[in-house]
């Protein structure tokens, strides 16, 4: 429960990541999770993937997002003041 509390104060930008062909933890249910998500959020789901995320294209498509989820989470962090 106290996970459910600390997630609800976060600022920080959510990102989901789901295969649209998973059947672990199919589309259906990550977005049940993602409507209960307060704050800023984002979905995405990778098209033809599987829950494993083996084709090299869907592993390029997911790097892309976490490369733009660092620029904006956790990039203006570190910067240091000019």
């Amino acid at each position: 429960m106290e996970k459910n509390r600390m997630a609800g104060r976060s600022k920080q930008l959510k990102t989901l990541i789901v295969g649209e062909n998973d059947d672990s933890t199919p589309v259906s249910t990550i977005k049940i999770l993602y409507d209960a998500l307060p704050g800023p959020k984002e979905l995405h789901v990778i098209k033809g993937a599987l829950h494993t995320f083996r084709d090299l294209s869907h592993l390029k498509e997911i790097r892309e997002i976490f490369l733009k989820w660092i620029d904006r989470c956790v990039t203006p962090r570190i910067e240091t003041p000019g």
